[in-house]
């Protein structure tokens, strides 16, 4: 809950070489440019005064920029971050903030903070009330999901943009929050080229659970929902894969695109142009075990540009993100659709090249009333199970590892929010029948213990967590929101 304040804050930026805001000028030279880029970098923001008295408290801060297109239209653009000031101490830094934005022109800047109480932040009127853009779009009809939703995998149609310009049939890819990028058959479109295919970035995912690797070429499409309430597109590049490989001596940290040989072992099992593959990737953070690909520029959802036939990405009343639910996904957060939702902040990914690039939300999980052990949690539609991952030593039974033995006690808290408190919370019992079939019991828990050092403790839900809360996911402002359902 933000906690406002009648006084005014004193405010002195500092950039690398001297007081001013560095700002690079736009690609285009001041002509109108759908595609330019510009970087606004703040070196250091010292806050003296009020926030003094509230050291640990976290602030937002609203970076507004107005942007005089070429054409004299004027759009207004925010960018929000929130930041913990250090204990003891009232200044802070924000070392980079980048944006690409639909026109070119000139910029003019208006910070704005505000200190906020040490509670998860409660949506409402605060951050998404700006903001009208959105559309809904279901999954695809599953009989085993209508009575209890996420029994099985959810779906949606999906159509493709030809370079013609022509759409295709209607794929049904499956939702899956578990990794990121578009991954289809390059047999199964019907304008692939493979003298044309090769002039584009070589793609590939690894599948650690079921060791497969998909390789091809990352191709850039316009796609679109026709099952969407109005026009829906988006642009992104989408994994055509030319070869599906079984490789479980697979190395996600040195191997690429191809399965390596090993002496004295049959040859990698290998189908040149499979068909029949349709993985829709939307996570956030998953840019590891073996999807080193897998960044923000491949998930559909954050990528939106038109929404019932108006321009919205970089428009000042579109805020991209998107909230999955058991009825479908909704694209483009507003005040009404974030309503009840309790955010916490996501981090940059250390490895970060983008400024949407946000790690996994934090979470704390715990086995037969253990203390529970903190670490990042991803709640995964593409699984009914549930993986945890806690520090050797941890104490659990299981008789046939890594599978958790029925009775055990299990506790999940998920977005950790300020004073060390969680925005979602259950506890469950292994192998409860009726958990399994109608509440949010995974259908099985496989428990790793490692060492930390090299295999941090993490928890993945897998899908029934959904049948209780929704999720919103803030790509601008990198917020992570729940909601009981």
């Amino acid at each position: 809950m933000e906690q406002s304040s009648s006084a005014t804050l004193t405010i002195m930026m500092v950039a690398l070489l001297n007081p001013t805001l560095q700002v690079l000028k736009p690609l285009c030279n001041g002509f109108v440019n759908e595609d330019a880029h510009f970087s606004l970098v703040i070196a250091d923001i010292t806050v003296r005064g009020l926030l003094a008295s509230a050291l640990q408290a976290t602030v937002q801060i609203i970076v507004s920029y107005d942007l005089a297109v070429c054409p004299g239209q004027m759009i207004r653009l925010y960018r929000t971050i929130s930041q913990r000031s250090p204990t003891g101490d009232s200044a802070f830094s924000i070392n980079a903030i980048s944006e690409s934005v639909a026109w070119s022109g000139h910029l003019s800047l208006t910070l704005t903070m505000k200190p906020l109480t040490g509670v998860p932040i409660l949506a409402g009127q605060s951050m998404y009330d700006a903001f009208t853009a959105h559309a809904t779009i279901p999954y695809d009809y599953r009989k085993e999901n209508v009575l209890v939703p996420f029994t099985v995998d959810v779906s949606m149609g999906v159509q493709i943009e030809s370079d013609s310009g022509l759409l295709s049939r209607t794929y049904h890819p499956i939702i899956d929050t578990g990794s990121c990028g578009f991954v289809i058959s390059a047999a199964d479109l019907p304008d692939w080229d493979r003298t044309e295919a090769s002039q584009y970035p070589v793609g590939w995912e690894f599948l650690s659970s079921s060791k497969i690797l998909y390789s091809g070429r990352w191709l850039p499409k316009n796609i679109y929902f026709p099952d969407a309430e109005v026009e829906v597109q988006a642009r992104v590049p989408i994994l055509a894969v030319e070869i599906r490989t079984r490789c479980p001596q697979y190395n996600a940290t040195r191997d690429k695109n191809t399965c390596p040989s090993v002496t004295g072992q049959p040859p990698p099992q290998a189908t040149q142009m499979p068909s029949g593959i349709r993985v829709m990737g939307v996570g956030f953070g998953r840019e590891h075990d073996g999807m080193p690909q897998g960044t923000p520029d491949k998930n559909v959802f954050i990528n939106i540009r038109r929404i019932d036939g108006r321009r919205v990405r970089g428009r000042a009343r579109f805020r991209s993100g998107y909230i999955l639910n058991r009825h479908g996904v909704t694209v483009g957060l507003t005040g009404r659709n974030t309503a009840g939702m309790r955010f916490t902040e996501l981090s940059l990914r250390e490895e970060a090249v983008s400024p949407r690039d946000w790690a996994q939300a934090d979470g704390c999980m715990g086995v037969d009333g253990a203390p529970c052990v903190r670490g990042p949690v991803l709640i995964d539609t593409g699984v009914s199970q549930m993986y945890m991952t806690l520090p050797l030593g941890s104490k659990a039974k299981r008789t046939h590892p890594p599978v958790l033995n029925d009775g055990s006690l299990v506790s999940v808290q998920v977005g950790l929010g300020y004073g060390d408190r969680y925005t979602a919370e259950e506890n469950f019992t292994v192998g409860d029948r009726l958990g399994m079939d109608y509440d949010v019991v995974p259908s099985s828990v496989r428990l790793t213990l490692a060492n930390p050092m090299r295999n941090p403790p993490h928890v993945n839900t897998g899908r029934h967590f959904l049948r209780a809360w929704e999720f919103a996911f803030d790509s601008d402002g990198g917020f992570f929101g729940l909601r009981e359902t």
